[in-house]
């Protein structure tokens, strides 16, 4: 699969091309997300599902965020996703900024946009206290 970069620019850029252009981008938007687009637009879902990967640059926050609804084949199309900048996703959802806080490896996840975030470590999901609430 092509880079976002090598679509955007029809050719191999450089690591130095690279590293600026991320530069750029983290100036404009600061640390961006990868957003489904489900999570988008006026008829949006509910961001319900948060997973923090390894950055891979300077303006990417790790975090891929979805509804937690995608089937397999749409999460699987990376024309699905969209680079966000994570504030703007805060200012939407202010219950967004727990993934301010949470290192790489992070999974978060809430049956409801009105229910507290929870962790999933070891296919068990875990609540702010502590506790096992489920297996997975």
């Amino acid at each position: 699969m092509k880079s976002w970069l090598t679509r955007i620019f029809n050719k191999r850029v450089s690591d130095e091309e690279a590293a600026a252009i991320h530069q750029r981008r983290y100036a404009q938007h600061g640390l961006l997300v990868v957003c489904s687009k489900m999570c988008i637009g006026p008829n949006r879902l509910p961001i319900r599902h948060a997973v923090r990967e390894e950055i891979k640059n300077v303006s990417d926050s790790g975090w891929i965020i979805t509804s937690g609804i995608e089937s397999e084949a749409y999460a699987n199309d990376p024309e699905n996703y969209a680079l966000v900048p994570l504030n703007l996703m805060i200012k939407t959802d202010l219950t967004l900024q727990i993934l301010c806080d949470q290192p790489v490896g992070t999974e978060l996840t809430r049956k409801h946009a009105n229910e507290p975030w929870r962790w999933i470590v070891d296919d068990k999901v875990i609540d702010q206290d502590g506790r096992v609430i489920a297996e997975l």
